[in-house]
């Protein structure tokens, strides 16, 4: 895995185009989208990471509850403990399946990245 840093300061991920609101439809062109379904259909259990993002989102959900292999595994990083925590909730609604606590970061990306615990996920799900 590859990160991008700026003196170990600053770290840099991809841009995501994601919806504003609960009831929005996903804001990417419908190529995006049909690219997406297309891959999931041809994946087994996902191993989802979630970065900055609440769960509300009924489009993203449906998707997921659409993906019949499911989740096999979760790790939420929505700034804080609480948030990150209320954001698998959602997340584990729509899969049927519950998480341990392994699956709820108290911070953010970068401490994410800087505690190494985005390195170790990844590394146990490759």
């Amino acid at each position: 895995m590859r990160m991008r840093c700026d003196g170990g300061r600053d770290v840099y991920y991809p841009a995501l185009s994601a919806p504003l609101g609960s009831e929005d439809e996903l804001s990417c062109p419908p190529d995006h989208v049909a690219f997406l379904r297309q891959t999931l259909e041809s994946m087994g259990p996902l191993n989802l990471l979630v970065i900055g993002y609440s769960g509300y989102d009924q489009e993203v959900l449906r998707l997921l509850k659409e993906h019949t292999a499911g989740v096999k595994s979760l790790l939420v990083a929505n700034g804080t403990e609480n948030a990150s925590r209320e954001t698998a909730a959602r997340i584990m609604e729509q899969s049927g399946k519950g998480f341990g606590e392994g699956s709820v970061f108290a911070g953010g990306f970068g401490e994410l990245v800087s505690t190494g615990r985005l390195r170790e996920y990844v590394g146990s799900v490759v």
